[in-house]
């Protein structure tokens, strides 16, 4: 996955404004195997953003980290001028963003998870 790191006030999005949501420097560990590695995004408001990688890429990973499900070792997200560093306010945010489940299997799975029961 190609990212870009730069600190929060160089993070603009293509329009050149702040954006609505992003992820900054992000991490995400599955026990000791690194998932995400300094991970960056920023996505304006009103836009679409697509994620294209081979398997294994961390695709999925990047949805659960920004819809709180899975663990954020490190980094920063923003959604709506609210920043979250801290994996628990993460979970605590307001449900805005959600990831959807590419299989039952995972459907069940997320609604096991601290955020799952309440989308």
């Amino acid at each position: 996955m190609s990212t870009r790191t730069a600190p929060s006030s160089e993070l603009v999005t293509p329009s050149g404004s702040a954006p609505l949501f992003s992820m900054q420097n992000v991490e995400v560990r599955y026990g000791s195997a690194l998932a995400l590695a300094d991970v960056s995004v920023a996505v304006d408001a009103a836009s679409v953003l697509a994620v294209v990688g081979a398997n294994g890429a961390g695709k999925s990973t990047l949805a659960r980290a920004a819809s709180g499900l899975v663990p954020v070792r490190s980094g920063t997200i923003t959604f709506a001028g609210g920043e979250y560093t801290d994996y628990q306010d993460i979970v605590a945010r307001p449900s805005d963003i959600s990831a959807v489940a590419e299989s039952l299997a995972e459907w069940i799975a997320a609604q096991r998870s601290p955020r799952g029961a309440s989308e």
